[in-house]
């Protein structure tokens, strides 16, 4: 979180929104390296830097009024996702007496700051071997989803049973790394380390009866393993497996490099006509021209406002100027939510999320106007990035938006992206960056206008788009997949 709040002040300083001076000043609170909290606490501010995760709050043996005071302390400086383990359910109202506080029973894990993490990668398979193990797998499975990677659970499929492994086993055997969680004797981590290609992380629990020794029988058992590939941390610490597992998962993703979507908004994401529409044909009675036919308006979804006007109604680029700003006074109070979510599209969101696709959003409407409106229609949470034009016009054209996209994800040379879009200027100003686009059928543009244009494939529905952004994948098209 630190990193991204300092490339947004960086951006701000390169687009001139801020001054340096104003930026150092932004920047200074950032570059602290330990903050003290009264007597008991010094937090070490950069380890976020360092290791890609914040510090986490161990809340055993901390009283409640410490834990509040550290994770508020954390909260102040704009840290999301502050992680409490091993809090009790007892603590965790207490310190929710003092500042707001998710809390996971099972797992016996608290959030402070909690924020959803769009961008989930690789795989992770969290397999316990019994009902009884799930508090330290439920620790490491969340765990590894705070950090920003996909869990499946396979849970009671312990070696007594081993018919219940074998039936999970594809799920199992397509994991960049698997946690494996078990009390008794333990035998669960060689029976998987036997199984699987990719590296087994062993988590003793202290489950069992007395000769288990408090886990120490299933921890020996493990440490013992005949299966290669297999590393052991200590007795019931599913948070160190956990994080032990998503750097593992994020290395191997970084190497496969990611899928990455970009959106388009309107006529992609959200039926945005009759606002865009109401809000030029306000803009151009302001300009002294009375418009009545919507076929006309309906040519102004889609493309960039200024260059509209002048293309469809010759304005000179001064009065095109004035007409954005008429525009804007129509839509900010009420053309804005004359909108509406296509049919099909959170169903299509979650799916590719799931998949392990990263989402991003490249328009030609201002960033301030979109993230607006992707918050009040609840599907802000799914993109990773949400880029848009700038309210002076300096950024309108939808490549230049899509290059400005591109640099806030970090785009490497091992990613693949993707396009998806209604109109003839999302499939050209994708191709202006080197990246095929994905033409959907369902917006404002034509199958003719999409194809001319050069469109990859095109989908029907939103239903329709993940098996569509599979097969363009799995083809490789040329450019950036």
């Amino acid at each position: 979180m630190e990193l991204e709040r300092i490339q947004e002040v960086l951006k701000k300083i390169e687009d001139g929104t801020v001054t340096s001076a104003e930026g150092l000043e932004l920047l200074a609170p950032m570059l602290q390296q330990d903050l003290k909290v009264q007597d008991y606490a010094d937090i070490d501010l950069n380890r976020g830097f360092r290791q890609g995760m914040p510090e986490v709050i161990y809340g055993e043996g901390k009283t409640a009024e410490q834990i509040a005071g550290i994770a508020a302390a954390m909260a102040e400086r704009e840290i999301g996702n502050i992680m409490i383990t091993r809090l009790s359910a007892e603590k965790a109202r207490e310190v929710g007496k003092s500042i707001p506080i998710d809390y996971e029973a099972i797992p016996r894990i608290g959030f402070v700051n909690r924020r959803q993490n769009s961008e989930k990668i690789g795989k992770i398979a969290v397999v316990a071997a019994g009902t009884s193990d799930l508090p330290v797998a439920e620790e490491a499975a969340v765990t590894a989803e705070n950090y920003g990677n996909n869990v499946v659970r396979i849970y009671d499929v312990g070696v007594a049973g081993l018919h219940r492994l074998l039936h999970r086993l594809p799920d199992i055997t397509d994991a960049n790394v698997v946690i494996a969680v078990a009390g008794m004797e333990g035998a669960l981590v060689s029976v998987v380390g036997g199984l699987v290609s990719c590296p087994v992380i062993g988590v003793p629990t202290s489950v069992g009866y007395g000769a288990n020794l408090h886990g120490i029988a299933a921890l020996l058992s493990m440490l013992n393993s005949c299966a290669s590939g297999v590393s052991i941390v200590n007795i019931d610490n599913g948070f160190g497996a956990g994080v032990l597992a998503s750097k593992i998962n994020r290395q191997s993703s970084k190497e496969e490099g990611r899928k990455i979507l970009l959106w388009d908004l309107d006529g992609t994401l959200t039926e945005s006509g009759p606002g865009i529409t109401n809000s030029v044909r306000y803009a151009l009675k302001q300009m002294g021209i009375d418009e009545t036919d919507q076929g006309k308006l309906d040519r102004f979804v889609g493309p960039p406002l200024q260059e509209s006007f002048k293309k469809y109604y010759g304005m000179t680029p001064e009065e095109a100027e004035e007409a954005v700003v008429q525009y804007r006074v129509y839509f900010r109070n009420t053309g804005m939510f004359e909108n509406s979510v296509y049919k099909g599209v959170k169903e299509t969101l979650e799916k590719l999320r799931s998949e392990g696709y990263v989402l991003a959003v490249a328009t030609s409407k201002p960033e301030i106007f979109t993230i607006q409106i992707m918050e009040h229609f609840g599907i802000r949470d799914y993109f990773s990035v949400i880029g848009g034009s700038t309210m002076d016009c300096s950024r309108i054209r939808k490549r230049d938006v899509i290059a400005y996209v591109l640099s806030l994800l970090g785009v490497r040379k091992e990613d693949r992206v993707l396009m998806i879009g209604d109109r003839e200027n999302d499939v050209e100003g994708a191709a202006a960056n080197g990246i095929p686009c994905l033409g959907v059928l369902y917006g404002y543009g034509s199958a003719e206008e999409l194809e001319n244009a050069g469109a990859a494939a095109l989908s029907r529905d939103a239903a329709s788009i993940p098996e569509a952004v599979d097969e363009l994948f799995r083809k490789g098209l040329k450019g950036r997949i």
